[in-house]
């Protein structure tokens, strides 16, 4: 008798006939065991080690011949096993094949069932395809970059708070380079680290799961180098989502931008949030929850990216934005206006230039005229000096005016005794490249329009 997982068939099957060879199975479990951390299952089912675990697929056909149902199929010694492993072990070219099985002429010959293993072969190329999606992807991204460059304003809101208003805002080029430094650079460093996942220390290396049992399970010994693969391989995927994700934000900020006001509503968020969630799970969560909970094996693992090809990559998550940057910063047409705030900035033509007008009282440093020739309401909550104090705080050190012109205009409360008119002027100052001065008009009981308003950011 014996343990029962390390029994021959032939022992419960047919005792009278058991001989050496039961002890030639039992080995061939243990063998089993060793390489992949499980025992062997029934003969139908049985799995070679190397779709467990990352061996030689040469090995199958040793431990699967221990393995063997039928005993005269098995090998006739210990020393024959010991022999071809150490054949294995020091051959460069394959090893000689095993002693011919017995023939049907063999009385003994009756077998019900063949384990010989699959002549599998480990992936040479497994990164082929998500380096074509990635490498898609970045042309797509780069496509809609130079398209939005030429749809924006110079300047544009970047910056939304929760009620979906504008309260910040970037030149155009800095925009465009900061998407693009944010899509690519993350993009690729996030690939570079996959790339690099087998010289990164295991507790770096997170996995889908809460469980951890399912991180045992995973992160175990016989399997680690089958889940490394598996998690490099399937985790490149999520960077096409990730590109695909900041290639949809820059569409949403080029119409967010044609909107007057500019506003961006939360809710236009929800896709590129969805396609980004949507990729890291479908992509990288399910198919390991896919893989534990039917018992599929890990795909045999491939060959550890060499290092040196992951600073590669990080370097070209550097280089790529640096080169684009270079069409983007090239002098670009005025920037697209919404028709409505083209309409109301000619309807208020002369509010425009009156606005104009005043805000030069300003930078030639008439402070009381500016004052003077602003709304009573002004007047009232603004004394001189406090409106002289602020302007020498804020606007004296910014310098002379480069260059300033209007891009946004508001009409609000049109229907009220106090019709505002709210206009936004983006300005170069020769001590600072951009900056946008806000000025409020509002229309004074005698029909005339003054200002009531400035602010400056």
């Amino acid at each position: 008798m014996g343990t029962p997982a390390y029994m021959a068939p032939e022992q419960t099957t047919a005792p009278a006939t058991v001989d050496h060879r039961a002890d030639i199975y039992a080995l061939g479990v243990v063998l089993y065991q060793m390489l992949t951390g499980e025992l062997p299952t029934p003969a139908q089912t049985l799995i070679p080690p190397s779709r467990k675990i990352h061996i030689d697929v040469r090995l199958d056909e040793i431990v699967l011949r221990a393995l063997e149902q039928n005993p005269a199929r098995r090998y006739d010694q210990a020393s024959d096993l010991k022999t071809h492993v150490e054949l294995l072990t020091q051959a460069s070219t394959s090893p000689p094949p095993p002693p011919p099985l017995p023939t049907a002429d063999n009385p003994h010959d009756h077998p019900t069932h063949t384990t010989t293993p699959p002549q599998s072969r480990i992936p040479r190329h497994p990164l082929i395809a998500p380096f074509i999606a990635i490498l898609i992807s970045t042309v797509v991204f780069l496509a809609i970059l130079i398209w939005a460059s030429g749809q924006l304003p110079e300047r544009v809101a970047s910056h939304f708070n929760f009620s979906g208003r504008a309260d910040g805002w970037l030149s155009r080029t800095t925009f465009l380079l900061l998407l693009e430094f944010s899509g690519l650079g993350t993009s690729f460093v996030m690939g570079a680290l996959f790339l690099a996942i087998h010289h990164v220390s295991l507790r770096f290396v997170n996995l889908p799961f809460i469980s951890p049992g399912n991180r045992r399970y995973w992160m175990a010994p016989e399997r680690l180098s089958a889940t490394l693969a598996f998690v490099r391989v399937r985790g490149l995927w999520i960077i096409p989502g990730l590109l695909g994700f900041f290639a949809a934000l820059v569409v949403i900020i080029v119409y967010a931008n044609r909107l007057t006001p500019p506003r961006l509503p939360l809710y236009w968020l929800a896709a590129p949030t969805l396609l980004l969630l949507g990729t890291m799970f479908f992509a990288f969560t399910l198919p390991f929850i896919t893989r534990k909970t039917r018992g599929l094996p890990l795909p045999a693992p491939h060959r550890p990216f060499p290092p040196p090809l992951s600073f590669v990559l990080i370097l070209a998550g550097l280089l790529l934005p640096t080169l684009a940057s270079l069409w983007l910063t090239q002098e670009k047409s005025p920037g697209f206006i919404h028709p409505q705030t083209a309409a109301l900035i000619a309807t208020h033509n002369d509010t425009v230039r009156d606005a104009q007008t005043w805000l030069a009282l300003i930078d030639d440093g008439h402070y009381k005229q500016s004052r003077d020739e602003a709304a009573s309401v002004f007047r009232s909550k603004v004394n001189l000096e406090s409106w002289t104090l602020a302007l020498q705080q804020h606007r004296q050190p910014l310098g002379a005016v480069v260059n300033r012109r209007i891009f946004s205009a508001e009409n609000e409360n049109p229907n009220t005794k106090t019709p505002l008119l709210v206009m936004q002027f983006a300005t170069e100052f020769s001590r600072k490249k951009s900056a946008i001065e806000t000025v409020t008009f509002s229309r004074e009981p005698d029909g005339v329009w003054r200002a009531s308003g400035y602010y400056i950011k």
